[in-house]
Formats: structure tokens, C-alpha cells, sequence
């Protein structure tokens, strides 16, 4: 009886006792694609110690937010991690903390990342490569990584502004093989290598200002293989 009062007064106090119970009738299985084609919101809570944090994989038009991802990621792991077609989404005001790669698009295209903060991964805080076009990064802050704050390859018509890559055992902004990039009002500060290094950014109408590098082992901007921006 004291166990069953427990549980009484507790889906009580959470309103879980005006839950209804009802049984639907469903015509047809539920797929992977279902699950896929719909919303998904994940949002304030804490992950932690797993291969990957939050994997997306053909996920569209979705949103993370307000989560806290540590010690995740395997050699290829990420804390967050979007992959394979996941278009559209949104991911803001997150914490990456001590994982493999902070954040991680491969293949995901139109995506906004916003004001999150990744520290300490293993490898690159923010990743975006392989044709993850189109992308938008905003005042987003990555410190204290083991390679570059933020990695950009083959992903053309991205926007990064707002940035600060701080501490990094890397370059602050490694872009690289890009058409049609937006860089403006990002900081780069006390990294082991170049602030900002640009290379085979060509015939493509990039566009960089207002940028600030200070404090780099090597160059404050590098520039290799690039012209016609």
C-alpha cells in the first residue's frame, strides 16, 4: 500500500492521473521514413557518455535546443551529429562539452546553427563538410579544441557570422575548397595556427569582411589557391 500511494500521489502531483488511455487502430506499420518526414523537437535536457549525443539522419525541419551534450563520440562520433539529407533544421543555444567533434554536418544542407557553445572536443569543434551546403552559423563560440574551431569543406554558400573560435589547437576558421561563403564579424583569438585560413576559394563570389584575428601562432589570415571573391 505505501509503495501504490507513492505512485498515486506522484502521477498526481505531475497531472499524469488525468491521463486518458485510449487504443488507435493503425492501418499500416510504422516505417523509419514516417518517423523521418515528421517534426521532431529535443530540447532541454543533458546526454551524455554515448557514441553519438543526438544523431539526425534524414531528418528535416527539426529542432535542438537548450541540450547539453558531454563526453560523446567515438572516433567518428559527435556530440551532435547530422547526416545524409537532414535539411532545415534548427539547432540553438546548446552546449558541447569534451567530445569526439563538438557539432558535425556531413551531407545536410540548410541548417541553422545558433549560439551555441562547443568546448573542448577531441577533435574539430564545429564540422561542416561534404556537400552540407547552404548552411548558416551565428554567434556560435568554439574553444579549447584539439584541431580548428570551425572546419568548413566542399560545402558551398555558407554563412558564418558572429563566430569566435578561441584557444583552439588548430586554425580559428579553416575553409576550405568552397564557392559562395559569407564570412563577416567573426573572431579569432590565441589559436595554434592561422586566425582565419582560406584555401581553393575560387569563382564563386565569396564574400569576407569585418573579420578579427589576433593573437594566432601563424598567419592572421592565410590565403592559398584563392582569388575572383
Amino acid at each position: 500500500p505505501f509503495i501504490k500511494h507513492n505512485i498515486e500521489a506522484t502521477r498526481k502531483a505531475y497531472g499524469l492521473d488525468k491521463i486518458e488511455e485510449r487504443e488507435i487502430t493503425v492501418d499500416k506499420p510504422l516505417t523509419a521514413s514516417d518517423i523521418s518526414a515528421n517534426n521532431l523537437t529535443i530540447k532541454n535536457l543533458r546526454i551524455t557518455e554515448c557514441s553519438r549525443g543526438i544523431y539526425f539522419e534524414n531528418v528535416d525541419t527539426s529542432l535542438i535546443e537548450n541540450v547539453t551534450v558531454d563526453l560523446c563520440g567515438n572516433l567518428s562520433g559527435a556530440g551532435i551529429y547530422l547526416e545524409s539529407n537532414s535539411d532545415s533544421n534548427t539547432i540553438k543555444n546548446n552546449y558541447a562539452y569534451k567530445n569526439n567533434y563538438g557539432i558535425l554536418l556531413r551531407n545536410a544542407r540548410n541548417n541553422f546553427l545558433i549560439n551555441n557553445t562547443v568546448s573542448n572536443s577531441r577533435d574539430v569543434g564545429f564540422q561542416i563538410y561534404s556537400t552540407s551546403t547552404t548552411n548558416t552559423l551565428n554567434d556560435n563560440r568554439s574553444s579549447n579544441n584539439g584541431s580548428s574551431g570551425f572546419y568548413i569543406w566542399s560545402s558551398n554558400g555558407c554563412k558564418l557570422t558572429g563566430n569566435s573560435s578561441i584557444n583552439n589547437n588548430g586554425k580559428g576558421f579553416d575553409i576550405q575548397t568552397t564557392t559562395g561563403s559569407v564570412v563577416k564579424n567573426n573572431l579569432a583569438e590565441n589559436n595554434s595556427a592561422e586566425g582565419f585560413y582560406l584555401y581553393f576559394i575560387s569563382n564563386g563570389n565569396s564574400y569576407f569582411s569585418e573579420n578579427i584575428s589576433r593573437n594566432n601562432s601563424n598567419a592572421g589570415f592565410s590565403l592559398d589557391y584563392t582569388n575572383n571573391n
